[in-house]
């Protein structure tokens, strides 16, 4: 589960597997993240070109940057996800997981 306060930034670090369970090479590869509401409208959405970037590309790692803007959505529990596609074109759903936003006194600041 992915945790954070509405209106907060926040630094989600990845490493990404194929299905080998090995880091996957993420040279050249592009990079989506979306957090949905239950009823599949989309209220987060990073991508490479916007917010993800890669930080050690032979080691499978990015990192997903969101800012307060981007957390600014009601509190309650989403679901995310990772998409990946490689050099290739092969596409691989990466990680699902909940994603928590906490209702944040300071807010409305």
């Amino acid at each position: 589960m992915i945790q954070v306060y509405r209106k907060n930034d926040i630094e989600i670090y990845a490493t990404i597997y194929d299905d080998e369970n090995s880091a996957l090479d993420m040279t050249g590869a592009y990079a989506q993240f979306v957090v949905e509401t239950p009823t599949g409208v989309r209220v987060i959405e990073k991508t490479s070109d916007n917010g993800i970037s890669v930080d050690e590309p032979l080691e499978g790692k990015i990192v997903i940057h969101l800012d307060s803007s981007d957390t600014d959505i009601d509190s309650g529990i989403y679901r995310a996800e990772i998409l990946i596609i490689d050099v290739v074109g092969n596409r691989y759903v990466a990680r699902v997981a909940d994603f928590n936003v906490l209702t944040s006194m300071t807010a409305k600041e």
